[in-house]
C-alpha cells in the first residue's frame, strides 16, 4: 500500500514538472497547451481566475442529476458516507422537507450516478487544460441554492480551500461548477 502511494505521488510530481515545461508561453501559468481552450480563452482566465463555457452539460444530463438529487433528500435513494446537510432555520420547520429542506450534499463520489458528472467527457476534456491528464475529483458537492425570499440570507461568503487540499501545487487544481437551473 505505502509503496503504491508513493509511486503515486511521484508520479503527481513528474508530472507537474513536466506541464510547466510544456507551456508555451510565459504568461500562461494556470492553462496548458493542450488545444481545447483558444488564446482568447486562456487569456481570460489567467486574468479573471475563470471562464464560463456555456450549454457545456446536456439538459438531459442535468435533468437525470437533479431526479438523483431529489431521490436522494426524499430518502427514496441512500448512499452511504455521502454527507447530507440541511440549513438550521429549515431543518426546524416541520412544513419543509424533501429538497428544499437540504442546503448541500457532499461527497456525492459516493454515488455511482452523481459521480458519472465527474467522469463526463465533456467536462474532462475542459478538466484537462488546467490539471492535465492526471486528474482527481475531491470535495465534491451538490448545493443547492432556493431563491432567496428577499432578506439575503442565500448568500454564500467568499472563501478559499487550498489550506485543507493534501495536494499540490496550486496552480493545477481547478474547480468545475455547472448550474443545474
Amino acid at each position: 500500500m505505502s509503496a503504491q502511494r508513493l509511486e503515486t505521488i511521484g508520479r503527481h510530481i513528474r508530472l507537474s514538472t513536466q506541464y510547466k515545461s510544456e507551456q508555451q508561453r510565459p504568461e500562461y501559468r494556470y492553462t496548458l497547451p493542450n488545444g481545447n481552450l483558444t488564446n482568447e480563452q486562456r487569456e481570460f482566465y489567467e486574468k479573471n481566475g475563470f471562464i464560463v463555457i456555456r450549454n457545456l452539460v446536456s439538459p438531459e444530463i442535468l435533468e437525470r442529476f437533479n431526479k438523483r438529487f431529489q431521490d436522494i433528500c426524499t430518502g427514496k435513494v441512500q448512499v452511504f458516507g455521502m454527507t447530507i446537510m440541511k440549513d438550521v432555520a429549515i431543518a426546524k420547520s416541520e412544513f419543509v422537507d424533501g429538497e428544499k429542506a437540504i442546503t448541500k450534499i457532499q461527497d456525492f463520489t459516493l454515488d455511482d450516478e452523481l459521480f458519472q458528472y465527474c467522469c463526463s467527457p465533456e467536462i474532462v476534456k475542459y478538466i484537462e487544460n488546467f490539471t492535465g491528464p492526471n486528474i482527481m475529483a475531491m470535495h465534491t458537492m451538490l448545493i443547492n441554492k432556493p431563491p432567496d425570499p428577499g432578506t439575503q440570507t442565500s448568500r454564500h461568503p467568499l472563501h478559499q480551500d487550498l489550506y485543507y487540499f493534501p495536494f499540490r501545487p496550486a496552480d493545477r487544481i481547478v474547480c468545475a461548477w455547472t448550474a443545474m437551473q
